[in-house]
């Protein structure tokens, strides 16, 4: 069952990978790709493509680490 988060993302536009990249990001705080994909079973993929329009949208910035 979505959370009245979730429901209220979505009714804005958020496309299913989005809310659960977003919402996994409040929870976690700054985190890595593969630890986003791991907690929220997408793909890495999917969640480059979920933080770019989010990035776009305002509502999360990226910053590279050092590797």
């Amino acid at each position: 069952m979505d959370t009245k988060l979730e429901q209220i993302l979505k009714k804005l536009g958020l496309t299913e990978s989005e809310v659960s990249t977003y919402v996994a990001c409040l929870r976690r705080g700054p985190s890595a790709v593969i630890d986003l994909a791991a907690s929220t079973g997408l793909t890495r993929q999917s969640i480059y493509n979920a933080t770019g329009r989010l990035v776009e949208m305002g509502l999360m910035n990226m910053e590279s680490r050092p590797g």
